[in-house]
């Protein structure tokens, strides 16, 4: 039998990857190609990484035959700057999962990256068969809630009101409702923080206001580099970052996407950096962000939080949380930290899609 070494990806790796990734179920030519790129540009691209390694592969001398990734990045724990990861992208080529042999290397593959950290990681957007293997591994679970605000409800309605007539009509109906709704809220008040997009982020953004760092909870709190590298010149993404900013203090940021499929057009507020106590820039922010979606003809926005403030503001604009479907988030290698108590707690935390590898891989499924 041929022996499989675990090892980290280096570019010299990057034809047989692209082999691999045309095993995939959800892949033609060109998608291969585009994946391959973005898979490229995390691993060696990430200009926190500090020569670490970002990817680990499973080589057995003739194929690479299963990747997963590392993404090292700054969270705030108590107002305090503490390095830790998103470990991401598991992929095993579909002939050697067989009688177990999929499992088997996907926990070599776990078990390189979790001898690589120094600190402890998250795994967010994950599915039931990797939270399996992850509960094997003793990761501790948490659940973030998926909140959704409906803008044109009418795909929702005609899945689940029969006749199509009466679909139709409360459909007609509720757009009204939610239109004025919506109008009234995003009216514009004398004591709002301007808001405004950039395409840029300066250094100021590695200076926020210090109300925001000693009330946000844990949280990823990526430089203004690491931000640039991950939505701004990201070349497979396109992201909207709005600003709220006053007496040339950053107050808060909010990152939006829409993706178009053939049956809807969705909107995602990506990520959102805000003290959930400064109601002024949180409905700023939100009426900036929910008349940008409006203006894109989204049928809903969709968001994953966790922070308790937050989601109660959020519910005041309309935002209804899914109670039968919750955010799963996993932790990685916390047992030894000093936050040990804190880190398991969901409530501590100030989780979104974010920075972890989310949105980064749409374009190209």
């Amino acid at each position: 039998m041929t022996s499989t070494t675990i090892r980290p990806l280096t570019p010299d790796d990057m034809e047989r990857m692209e082999a691999l990734l045309q095993t995939r179920d959800d892949t033609d030519p060109q998608k291969t190609k585009m994946r391959l790129k973005i898979l490229s540009w995390l691993a060696f691209e990430n200009p926190f990484a500090d020569d670490q390694p970002t990817y680990f592969i499973a080589d057995n001398g003739k194929e690479i035959i299963a990747h997963l990734g590392k993404m090292p990045i700054e969270f705030i724990i108590d107002g305090r700057l503490q390095k830790g990861y998103f470990i991401h992208d598991l992929f095993v080529h579909p002939n050697y999962r067989k009688n177990g042999g999929g499992f088997f290397l996907s926990m070599q593959l776990y078990q390189s990256v979790e001898k690589s950290l120094d600190s402890f990681a998250l795994l967010i957007w994950t599915n039931k068969q990797n939270l399996a293997m992850q509960k094997t591994r003793g990761y501790h679970e948490l659940y973030a809630d998926r909140y959704r605000k409906f803008i044109y409800p009418d795909l929702f309605l005609k899945k689940h009101i029969k006749p199509d007539i009466l679909a139709r009509l409360s459909s007609f109906i509720l757009r009204k409702i939610m239109t004025a709704i919506d109008w009234i809220l995003c009216l514009p008040i004398p004591t709002g923080i301007p808001v405004r997009k950039i395409k840029s982020l300066s250094d100021q953004f590695d200076r926020p206001n210090p109300n925001l760092i000693q009330n946000i909870g844990i949280c990823p709190f990526p430089s203004s580099q690491y931000l640039n590298w991950h939505y701004i010149n990201n070349p497979f993404s396109e992201m909207e970052i709005l600003i709220a900013e006053e007496n040339d203090q950053i107050r808060g940021y909010i990152v939006l996407c829409t993706i178009l499929t053939e049956s809807h057009h969705e909107g995602f507020i990506v990520d959102i950096m805000v003290n959930p106590n400064d109601k002024r820039t949180l409905r700023s922010l939100l009426r900036a962000s929910v008349k940008y979606m409006r203006s894109e003809n989204v049928n809903s926005i969709r968001c994953c939080l966790s922070d308790p403030k937050l989601s109660r503001f959020l519910k005041s604009w309309l935002f209804f949380r899914n109670n039968f479907k919750k955010e799963p988030i996993m932790l990685a290698n916390f047992s030894n930290h000093e936050e040990h108590s804190r880190l398991i707690d969901i409530r501590n935390w100030h989780i979104t899609y974010g920075v972890s590898d989310a949105f980064v891989f749409k374009p190209s499924e």
